[in-house]
């Protein structure tokens, strides 16, 4: 629903989409910073199942909080909705994450955030198969942009002296965790259309929690136990700064604004990552590596907004906290 303008009252105005914009820089940002702490995790001894695990213990209760929160808001959440949340929430925050953890064992940060902005093009190629969005010059010249830039990065990293088998293993898990993330994208985008994009958030991340423990449990019982220090401090950062925060800063800015600027906004993740790669890890993008990465972020961001047919699928920039 449009807000009323009063002439005059300029808050009325301009207050929703500033709100969306900062709280979508905000939320990219802070998600940049994931893969960076991932990485720093494993350095110190953890491994993707555990890690994972970790992160969602510390992030139950809090969501647990904001699901509460939301219940009390304007009418309870129907069942149909709540176990739907609750399933794909299994999907996009627990599987989906868990590839994408196992892909940062293999290859670092920038590569990573580069080759998750496959997502995109997957919902786009979806839409197109339902007709409900046409080929043309201009998503082909940004679909071309995205692939090529990824097999830039890719290959600036093996040019660099990295392993080519280890590199491409974590480029197809990586990309595995963007189908998977994809697909729970065009599923909930009709839920959180009827319940708000907080709401759905926290529901869905209540049901990757625990989905998430019980896998880290089965997998390795006393893993999440005996952990050191490091591994848990990071894994709590993680938690509050890398996916409670943004996530809901995110869906506050679905709510606030339309997918051509929430994509706009994500353009600022990728570049986010590299630099804090570069800064925390050492882990230098190579000329080809950079332009790649712009090429990227560009081609995603011009599949994304594009006017398409009614009835087709908002594609959102950012909307991602695995």
């Amino acid at each position: 629903m449009s807000s009323v303008v009063v002439p005059g009252n300029a808050e009325s105005r301009f207050s929703p989409v500033l709100v969306g914009l900062l709280a979508g820089a905000a939320s990219a940002i802070l998600f940049a910073g994931k893969g960076v702490l991932v990485r720093l995790a494993f350095r110190a001894g953890g491994d993707a199942t555990t890690l994972l695990g970790l992160r969602m213990a510390y992030c139950l209760p809090v969501f647990a909080l904001v699901a509460w929160a939301c219940a009390r808001g304007p009418g309870p959440l129907a069942r149909r909705d709540r176990l739907g949340l609750l399933a794909l929430g299994v999907v996009g925050y627990h599987l989906s994450p868990w590839l994408d953890f196992r892909g940062l064992e293999h290859i670092d940060a920038a590569l990573e955030r580069v080759v998750l902005y496959l997502y995109p093009t997957i919902i786009v190629g979806v839409a197109v198969f339902r007709g409900k969005r046409t080929v043309d010059v201009r998503l082909v010249a940004a679909l071309a942009l995205t692939y090529g830039g990824i097999l830039l990065t890719w290959g600036d990293r093996i040019h660099l002296g990295g392993d080519s088998g280890m590199i491409t293993t974590g480029v197809l898990l990586v990309s595995a965790s963007a189908v998977v993330y994809a697909c729970y994208i065009i599923v909930v985008e009709g839920i959180i259309a009827r319940v708000g994009g907080i709401r759905a958030m926290a529901v869905s991340m209540l049901g990757a929690g625990m989905s998430a423990l019980v896998h880290a449990v089965v997998m390795d019982t006393p893993g999440l136990l005996r952990q050191n220090g490091t591994v848990h401090a990071l894994a709590l950062t993680i938690a509050l700064v890398g996916t409670v925060a943004p996530a809901l800063l995110m869906g506050l800015a679905i709510q606030k604004l339309d997918a051509a600027r929430v994509s706009v906004v994500g353009m600022l993740g990728p570049v986010a990552t590299a630099l804090g790669a570069w800064a925390v890890l050492g882990e230098a993008l190579g000329v080809a590596g950079w332009l790649g990465l712009v090429l990227t972020t560009v081609g995603a961001f011009a599949v994304g907004p594009a006017k398409a047919p009614s009835g087709s699928p908002r594609i959102h920039g950012n909307l991602r906290s695995s």
